[in-house]
Protein backbone atom coordinates (compact mmCIF):
# COMPACT_ATOMS: atom_id res chain seq x y z
CA UNK A 1 0.00 0.00 0.00
CA UNK A 2 2.72 2.54 0.98
CA UNK A 3 4.84 1.49 -1.99
CA UNK A 4 1.87 2.08 -4.29
CA UNK A 5 1.22 5.47 -2.64
CA UNK A 6 4.82 6.57 -3.21
CA UNK A 7 4.58 5.60 -6.87
CA UNK A 8 1.49 7.78 -7.21
CA UNK A 9 3.25 10.68 -5.46
CA UNK A 10 6.17 10.32 -7.88
CA UNK A 11 3.86 10.74 -10.84
CA UNK A 12 2.00 13.72 -9.42
CA UNK A 13 5.24 15.49 -8.50
CA UNK A 14 6.50 15.10 -12.08
CA UNK A 15 9.59 13.43 -10.60
CA UNK A 16 11.11 16.67 -9.29
CA UNK A 17 11.22 14.90 -5.93
CA UNK A 18 11.70 11.21 -6.52
CA UNK A 19 10.72 8.73 -3.81
CA UNK A 20 13.14 5.85 -4.23
CA UNK A 21 12.24 2.60 -2.47
CA UNK A 22 15.05 0.04 -2.17
CA UNK A 23 15.73 -3.28 -0.53
CA UNK A 24 17.66 -2.58 2.68
CA UNK A 25 20.38 -5.21 2.59
CA UNK A 26 22.61 -4.65 -0.48
CA UNK A 27 24.76 -1.52 -0.37
CA UNK A 28 25.98 -1.94 -3.96
CA UNK A 29 22.47 -2.30 -5.36
CA UNK A 30 21.27 0.69 -3.36
CA UNK A 31 24.05 2.88 -4.78
CA UNK A 32 23.38 1.59 -8.28
CA UNK A 33 19.71 2.52 -8.01
CA UNK A 34 20.62 6.00 -6.76
CA UNK A 35 22.90 6.39 -9.76
CA UNK A 36 20.16 5.25 -12.14
CA UNK A 37 17.78 7.87 -10.77
CA UNK A 38 20.38 10.65 -10.84
CA UNK A 39 21.27 9.89 -14.47
CA UNK A 40 17.67 9.95 -15.60
CA UNK A 41 16.85 12.65 -18.12
CA UNK A 42 13.90 13.66 -15.99
CA UNK A 43 14.50 16.87 -14.03
CA UNK A 44 14.91 15.36 -10.59
CA UNK A 45 15.88 17.93 -7.97
CA UNK A 46 15.67 15.73 -4.91
CA UNK A 47 15.81 12.04 -3.98
CA UNK A 48 14.20 10.64 -0.84
CA UNK A 49 15.59 7.19 -0.07
CA UNK A 50 12.97 4.92 1.53
CA UNK A 51 13.82 1.55 3.02
CA UNK A 52 12.40 -0.55 5.92
CA UNK A 53 14.34 -0.56 9.17
CA UNK A 54 12.14 -2.00 11.97
CA UNK A 55 12.64 -5.39 13.72
CA UNK A 56 15.90 -6.16 11.92
CA UNK A 57 17.10 -8.84 14.35
CA UNK A 58 13.74 -10.58 14.68
CA UNK A 59 13.19 -10.61 10.91
CA UNK A 60 16.83 -11.49 10.16
CA UNK A 61 17.89 -8.63 7.90
CA UNK A 62 20.22 -5.64 8.12
CA UNK A 63 19.53 -2.14 6.89
CA UNK A 64 22.47 -0.47 5.10
CA UNK A 65 20.37 2.47 3.95
CA UNK A 66 20.25 4.43 7.19
CA UNK A 67 23.98 5.10 7.33
CA UNK A 68 24.17 5.92 3.64
CA UNK A 69 21.21 8.31 3.68
CA UNK A 70 22.67 10.10 6.71
CA UNK A 71 26.02 10.59 4.98
CA UNK A 72 25.44 11.04 1.25
CA UNK A 73 23.69 14.06 -0.27
CA UNK A 74 22.11 14.62 -3.69
CA UNK A 75 22.47 18.17 -5.01
CA UNK A 76 23.51 19.12 -1.45
CA UNK A 77 20.23 17.88 0.02
CA UNK A 78 19.82 14.99 2.43
CA UNK A 79 18.25 11.75 1.26
CA UNK A 80 16.14 11.25 4.38
CA UNK A 81 15.00 14.70 5.49
CA UNK A 82 11.58 15.94 6.65
CA UNK A 83 8.59 14.84 8.74
CA UNK A 84 6.80 13.59 5.62
CA UNK A 85 9.70 11.26 4.85
CA UNK A 86 10.01 9.94 8.40
CA UNK A 87 6.29 9.24 8.72
CA UNK A 88 5.98 7.38 5.41
CA UNK A 89 9.20 5.46 5.97
CA UNK A 90 7.87 4.32 9.34
CA UNK A 91 4.65 3.08 7.71
CA UNK A 92 6.68 1.41 4.97
CA UNK A 93 8.73 -0.37 7.64
CA UNK A 94 5.57 -1.65 9.33
CA UNK A 95 4.27 -2.90 5.98
CA UNK A 96 7.59 -4.59 5.21
CA UNK A 97 7.67 -6.29 8.64
CA UNK A 98 4.20 -7.76 8.08
CA UNK A 99 5.11 -8.81 4.55
CA UNK A 100 8.40 -10.43 5.57
CA UNK A 101 6.79 -12.24 8.51
CA UNK A 102 4.06 -13.66 6.28
CA UNK A 103 6.48 -14.68 3.52
CA UNK A 104 9.08 -16.34 5.75
CA UNK A 105 7.05 -17.74 8.64
CA UNK A 106 3.66 -18.62 7.15
CA UNK A 107 3.89 -18.89 3.35
CA UNK A 108 7.60 -19.90 3.27
CA UNK A 109 8.32 -18.11 -0.01
CA UNK A 110 10.60 -15.28 -1.01
CA UNK A 111 9.86 -12.50 -3.49
CA UNK A 112 13.04 -10.54 -4.08
CA UNK A 113 11.54 -7.80 -6.23
CA UNK A 114 8.74 -6.50 -4.04
CA UNK A 115 10.53 -3.38 -2.79
CA UNK A 116 12.39 -2.19 -5.88
CA UNK A 117 11.01 1.03 -7.29
CA UNK A 118 13.94 2.60 -9.11
CA UNK A 119 12.57 1.76 -12.54
CA UNK A 120 9.77 4.31 -12.32
CA UNK A 121 12.04 6.87 -13.99
CA UNK A 122 13.17 4.58 -16.74
CA UNK A 123 10.37 3.00 -18.70
CA UNK A 124 6.62 3.30 -19.03
CA UNK A 125 6.37 0.03 -20.96
CA UNK A 126 9.64 -1.90 -20.69
CA UNK A 127 8.11 -5.05 -22.21
CA UNK A 128 8.48 -3.45 -25.60
CA UNK A 129 12.23 -4.20 -25.62
CA UNK A 130 11.38 -7.85 -26.21
CA UNK A 131 9.59 -6.98 -29.42
CA UNK A 132 11.36 -3.98 -30.85
CA UNK A 133 14.49 -2.40 -29.38
CA UNK A 134 13.85 1.20 -30.39
CA UNK A 135 16.85 3.54 -30.08
CA UNK A 136 14.63 6.41 -28.95
CA UNK A 137 13.02 4.33 -26.21
CA UNK A 138 16.33 3.44 -24.58
CA UNK A 139 17.87 6.92 -24.75
CA UNK A 140 17.13 7.33 -21.06
CA UNK A 141 20.28 8.55 -19.33
CA UNK A 142 22.42 11.67 -19.35
CA UNK A 143 26.10 11.05 -18.53
CA UNK A 144 26.77 14.70 -17.66
CA UNK A 145 24.58 14.33 -14.56
CA UNK A 146 26.85 11.84 -12.80
CA UNK A 147 28.44 14.20 -10.26
CA UNK A 148 25.42 15.18 -8.19
CA UNK A 149 26.34 13.17 -5.09
CA UNK A 150 28.51 14.43 -2.27
CA UNK A 151 29.16 13.88 1.43
CA UNK A 152 27.76 15.65 4.47
CA UNK A 153 30.25 18.35 5.53
CA UNK A 154 30.34 17.21 9.17
CA UNK A 155 31.21 13.67 8.18
CA UNK A 156 33.89 14.91 5.78
CA UNK A 157 35.42 17.11 8.48
CA UNK A 158 35.23 14.46 11.22
CA UNK A 159 36.90 11.81 9.06
CA UNK A 160 39.68 14.20 8.01
CA UNK A 161 40.30 15.17 11.61
CA UNK A 162 40.28 11.61 12.90
CA UNK A 163 42.55 10.07 10.27
CA UNK A 164 45.32 12.54 11.12
CA UNK A 165 45.68 10.68 14.42
CA UNK A 166 47.05 7.73 12.43
CA UNK A 167 49.75 9.75 10.62
CA UNK A 168 48.12 9.15 7.25
CA UNK A 169 48.45 11.92 4.69
CA UNK A 170 44.93 11.81 3.32
CA UNK A 171 45.62 14.78 1.02
CA UNK A 172 48.19 12.76 -0.94
CA UNK A 173 47.11 10.44 -3.74
CA UNK A 174 45.39 7.36 -2.37
CA UNK A 175 43.41 4.55 -3.95
CA UNK A 176 40.80 2.11 -2.69
CA UNK A 177 41.11 -1.59 -3.45
CA UNK A 178 38.21 -3.89 -2.67
CA UNK A 179 38.50 -7.64 -3.21
CA UNK A 180 35.38 -9.56 -2.30
CA UNK A 181 35.85 -12.73 -0.26
CA UNK A 182 33.41 -15.13 1.43
CA UNK A 183 33.51 -13.56 4.91
CA UNK A 184 31.10 -10.63 4.76
CA UNK A 185 28.05 -12.59 3.55
CA UNK A 186 29.30 -15.98 4.80
CA UNK A 187 28.83 -17.44 1.32
CA UNK A 188 31.68 -19.94 1.02
CA UNK A 189 30.77 -22.54 -1.58
CA UNK A 190 27.63 -20.62 -2.52
CA UNK A 191 28.72 -17.73 -4.77
CA UNK A 192 32.42 -18.38 -5.23
CA UNK A 193 32.42 -16.93 -8.74
CA UNK A 194 32.06 -13.48 -7.11
CA UNK A 195 35.06 -13.91 -4.79
CA UNK A 196 38.80 -13.50 -5.33
CA UNK A 197 42.00 -14.14 -3.42
CA UNK A 198 43.60 -11.01 -1.95
CA UNK A 199 47.04 -12.67 -2.08
CA UNK A 200 46.98 -12.40 -5.87
CA UNK A 201 46.86 -8.61 -5.49
CA UNK A 202 49.99 -8.23 -3.34
CA UNK A 203 52.36 -7.43 -6.21
CA UNK A 204 49.88 -4.95 -7.71
CA UNK A 205 49.59 -3.26 -4.31
CA UNK A 206 53.40 -3.04 -4.08
CA UNK A 207 53.50 -1.51 -7.56
CA UNK A 208 51.13 1.31 -6.60
CA UNK A 209 53.07 1.85 -3.37
CA UNK A 210 56.24 2.29 -5.43
CA UNK A 211 54.37 4.90 -7.49
CA UNK A 212 53.75 6.88 -4.28
CA UNK A 213 50.12 5.95 -3.79
CA UNK A 214 48.64 5.10 -0.42
CA UNK A 215 46.58 1.92 -0.86
CA UNK A 216 43.53 1.26 1.31
CA UNK A 217 42.44 -2.37 1.18
CA UNK A 218 38.69 -1.91 1.75
CA UNK A 219 35.98 -3.99 3.41
CA UNK A 220 34.10 -4.09 6.69
CA UNK A 221 35.31 -7.67 7.14
CA UNK A 222 37.94 -9.86 5.49
CA UNK A 223 38.94 -13.50 5.83
CA UNK A 224 42.69 -12.83 6.00
CA UNK A 225 45.08 -9.97 6.63
CA UNK A 226 47.27 -8.35 4.00
CA UNK A 227 50.78 -9.77 4.27
CA UNK A 228 52.39 -6.54 3.03
CA UNK A 229 50.34 -4.04 5.08
CA UNK A 230 52.47 -1.43 6.86
CA UNK A 231 49.71 0.91 8.23
CA UNK A 232 51.38 3.86 6.46
CA UNK A 233 51.39 3.29 2.70
CA UNK A 234 49.46 0.00 2.60
CA UNK A 235 46.54 0.06 5.00
CA UNK A 236 44.56 -3.06 5.86
CA UNK A 237 41.37 -1.13 6.54
CA UNK A 238 39.15 -4.08 7.66
CA UNK A 239 41.49 -4.54 10.63
CA UNK A 240 41.76 -0.88 11.69
CA UNK A 241 39.86 0.59 14.62
CA UNK A 242 38.38 3.37 12.44
CA UNK A 243 36.72 0.95 10.05
CA UNK A 244 33.14 2.20 9.64
CA UNK A 245 30.54 3.09 7.06
CA UNK A 246 31.33 6.79 7.48
CA UNK A 247 34.95 6.14 6.56
CA UNK A 248 33.77 3.95 3.66
CA UNK A 249 31.91 6.94 2.25
CA UNK A 250 34.77 9.33 2.98
CA UNK A 251 37.41 7.17 1.30
CA UNK A 252 35.14 6.38 -1.65
CA UNK A 253 34.50 10.08 -2.28
CA UNK A 254 38.12 11.23 -1.98
CA UNK A 255 40.17 8.45 -3.60
CA UNK A 256 42.09 9.14 -6.81
CA UNK A 257 40.60 5.99 -8.32
CA UNK A 258 39.55 2.54 -7.15
CA UNK A 259 40.25 -1.07 -8.04
CA UNK A 260 37.39 -3.53 -7.80
CA UNK A 261 37.50 -7.26 -7.26
CA UNK A 262 33.76 -7.86 -6.95
CA UNK A 263 31.42 -6.80 -4.17
CA UNK A 264 29.13 -3.94 -3.26
CA UNK A 265 31.78 -1.39 -2.25
CA UNK A 266 32.54 -0.79 -5.93
CA UNK A 267 29.31 1.16 -6.33
CA UNK A 268 30.24 3.69 -3.61
CA UNK A 269 33.11 5.37 -5.52
CA UNK A 270 31.05 4.99 -8.70
CA UNK A 271 28.40 7.13 -7.03
CA UNK A 272 31.04 9.89 -6.81
CA UNK A 273 32.13 9.30 -10.43
CA UNK A 274 35.58 7.87 -9.63
CA UNK A 275 37.53 5.90 -12.29
CA UNK A 276 37.65 2.17 -11.66
CA UNK A 277 39.76 -0.78 -12.77
CA UNK A 278 37.37 -3.74 -12.57
CA UNK A 279 39.51 -6.86 -12.03
CA UNK A 280 38.35 -10.48 -11.94
CA UNK A 281 35.13 -9.42 -13.62
CA UNK A 282 32.56 -12.14 -14.32
CA UNK A 283 29.71 -10.31 -16.06
CA UNK A 284 29.72 -8.13 -19.14
CA UNK A 285 26.49 -6.24 -18.58
CA UNK A 286 26.65 -5.42 -14.89
CA UNK A 287 28.73 -2.61 -13.34
CA UNK A 288 29.03 -0.88 -16.70
CA UNK A 289 32.12 1.41 -16.83
CA UNK A 290 30.51 4.84 -17.18
CA UNK A 291 33.50 6.99 -16.22
CA UNK A 292 35.69 7.71 -19.31
CA UNK A 293 38.80 6.33 -17.55
CA UNK A 294 37.23 3.15 -16.14
CA UNK A 295 38.43 -0.17 -17.54
CA UNK A 296 37.61 -3.88 -17.08
CA UNK A 297 39.47 -7.19 -17.25
CA UNK A 298 37.69 -10.53 -17.16
CA UNK A 299 38.21 -13.85 -15.43
CA UNK A 300 38.95 -16.95 -17.52
CA UNK A 301 35.79 -18.90 -18.33
CA UNK A 302 35.22 -22.66 -18.28
CA UNK A 303 32.27 -24.92 -19.01
CA UNK A 304 31.65 -27.00 -15.89
CA UNK A 305 30.46 -30.09 -17.75
CA UNK A 306 33.47 -30.49 -20.04
CA UNK A 307 36.01 -28.42 -18.05
CA UNK A 308 36.99 -26.79 -21.36
CA UNK A 309 37.86 -23.11 -21.57
CA UNK A 310 35.65 -20.72 -23.49
CA UNK A 311 37.41 -17.88 -25.22
CA UNK A 312 36.02 -14.39 -24.68
CA UNK A 313 34.16 -14.27 -28.00
CA UNK A 314 32.53 -17.64 -27.31
CA UNK A 315 31.38 -16.33 -23.93
CA UNK A 316 29.97 -13.15 -25.51
CA UNK A 317 28.02 -15.29 -27.99
CA UNK A 318 26.26 -17.32 -25.31
CA UNK A 319 22.48 -16.64 -25.15
CA UNK A 320 20.88 -14.10 -22.84
CA UNK A 321 20.31 -16.65 -20.08
CA UNK A 322 24.07 -16.48 -19.40
CA UNK A 323 24.22 -12.69 -19.26
CA UNK A 324 21.25 -11.34 -17.34
CA UNK A 325 21.81 -10.10 -13.80
CA UNK A 326 20.04 -12.98 -12.04
CA UNK A 327 22.05 -15.75 -13.73
CA UNK A 328 23.47 -18.15 -11.12
CA UNK A 329 26.31 -19.58 -13.22
CA UNK A 330 25.37 -23.22 -12.79
CA UNK A 331 27.03 -24.16 -16.09
CA UNK A 332 30.11 -21.95 -15.90
CA UNK A 333 33.09 -21.56 -13.61
CA UNK A 334 35.68 -18.83 -13.55
CA UNK A 335 39.42 -18.68 -12.88
CA UNK A 336 40.95 -15.60 -11.28
CA UNK A 337 43.38 -13.18 -12.87
CA UNK A 338 46.93 -14.16 -11.99
CA UNK A 339 49.25 -11.96 -9.95
CA UNK A 340 51.24 -11.21 -13.12
CA UNK A 341 48.11 -10.20 -15.02
CA UNK A 342 46.98 -7.90 -12.22
CA UNK A 343 50.33 -6.09 -12.18
CA UNK A 344 50.35 -5.79 -15.98
CA UNK A 345 46.84 -4.35 -16.17
CA UNK A 346 47.45 -2.20 -13.10
CA UNK A 347 50.37 -0.55 -14.93
CA UNK A 348 48.22 -0.05 -18.03
CA UNK A 349 45.43 1.48 -15.96
CA UNK A 350 47.78 3.91 -14.20
CA UNK A 351 49.01 5.08 -17.59
CA UNK A 352 45.39 5.55 -18.67
CA UNK A 353 44.77 7.69 -15.57
CA UNK A 354 47.93 9.75 -15.92
CA UNK A 355 47.52 10.44 -19.63
CA UNK A 356 43.72 10.65 -19.44
CA UNK A 357 43.64 8.37 -22.44
CA UNK A 358 40.64 8.36 -24.72
CA UNK A 359 39.18 5.10 -25.94
CA UNK A 360 41.12 3.39 -28.71
CA UNK A 361 39.47 2.19 -31.95
CA UNK A 362 39.24 -1.39 -30.63
CA UNK A 363 37.58 -0.18 -27.41
CA UNK A 364 35.04 1.90 -29.33
CA UNK A 365 34.36 -1.07 -31.59
CA UNK A 366 33.90 -3.36 -28.59
CA UNK A 367 31.49 -0.95 -26.89
CA UNK A 368 29.34 -0.82 -30.01
CA UNK A 369 29.54 -4.59 -30.35
CA UNK A 370 28.25 -5.40 -26.86
CA UNK A 371 25.42 -2.85 -27.18
CA UNK A 372 24.27 -4.45 -30.45
CA UNK A 373 24.80 -7.92 -29.00
CA UNK A 374 22.65 -7.12 -25.98
CA UNK A 375 19.79 -5.91 -28.16
CA UNK A 376 19.92 -9.09 -30.25
CA UNK A 377 20.04 -11.33 -27.16
CA UNK A 378 17.02 -9.61 -25.64
CA UNK A 379 15.01 -9.90 -28.84
CA UNK A 380 15.88 -13.59 -29.31
CA UNK A 381 15.06 -14.30 -25.68
CA UNK A 382 11.73 -12.52 -25.98
CA UNK A 383 10.65 -14.51 -29.04
CA UNK A 384 10.17 -17.48 -26.72
CA UNK A 385 6.84 -16.93 -24.94
CA UNK A 386 7.86 -19.20 -22.06
CA UNK A 387 10.82 -16.93 -21.36
CA UNK A 388 8.56 -13.91 -21.07
CA UNK A 389 6.23 -15.74 -18.71
CA UNK A 390 9.06 -16.79 -16.40
CA UNK A 391 11.00 -13.55 -16.54
CA UNK A 392 9.96 -11.06 -13.87
CA UNK A 393 9.01 -7.52 -14.96
CA UNK A 394 11.82 -6.04 -12.85
CA UNK A 395 14.31 -8.22 -14.75
CA UNK A 396 12.95 -6.62 -17.91
CA UNK A 397 13.29 -3.16 -16.40
CA UNK A 398 16.82 -3.96 -15.30
CA UNK A 399 17.65 -4.99 -18.86
CA UNK A 400 16.12 -1.74 -20.08
CA UNK A 401 18.28 0.23 -17.64
CA UNK A 402 21.42 -1.54 -18.81
CA UNK A 403 20.60 -0.78 -22.42
CA UNK A 404 20.45 2.88 -21.47
CA UNK A 405 23.77 2.66 -19.62
CA UNK A 406 25.43 0.88 -22.54
CA UNK A 407 24.43 3.76 -24.79
CA UNK A 408 26.15 6.35 -22.60
CA UNK A 409 29.10 4.15 -21.53
CA UNK A 410 32.32 6.17 -21.76
CA UNK A 411 34.76 3.59 -20.32
CA UNK A 412 35.47 0.14 -21.71
CA UNK A 413 37.48 -3.03 -21.25
CA UNK A 414 41.26 -2.76 -21.06
CA UNK A 415 42.87 -1.99 -24.40
CA UNK A 416 45.45 -4.77 -24.05
CA UNK A 417 42.81 -7.22 -22.84
CA UNK A 418 40.76 -6.57 -25.98
CA UNK A 419 43.80 -6.84 -28.27
CA UNK A 420 44.37 -10.32 -26.92
CA UNK A 421 40.78 -11.52 -26.52
CA UNK A 422 38.49 -9.57 -28.85
CA UNK A 423 38.95 -10.36 -32.51
CA UNK A 424 35.80 -9.50 -34.47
Amino acid sequence: MILFLLKIINKFSNFKTFNLVVVPYAIGTICEHLLFVSLSKKKIERILLFSPYLFQKKLNYKNFVLELSNAVTFKNRKLNDGIFFKFLNFLLSIEFAIYRFLMTHILFVKKTYFWENFNETLASNPNIIFENVDEKLIDTFNISKSTNFSLEKKIEENCRKRIKNYNIDIDSNFICLHVRDDTFHNDRGRRDFRNSNIDNYLEMINFFKEKNFIVFRMGLKANKKLRNADNANIIDYPFTDYNSREFDFFLAKNCKFHIAGGGGFTQLPNLFNKPCLYTNDYTIYNEIPINPLSRKIFKKIKLKESNNYLNFIEYLNLPYEYHHISYKYEKLKFEENSSEELVFFGKEFLETIQKKEKLSPIQLKFNGYILDKYKIMLKEFGLNKDNKKNFHIDDVRGAYARLGLLKIMKGSFSNNFLKKNFIN
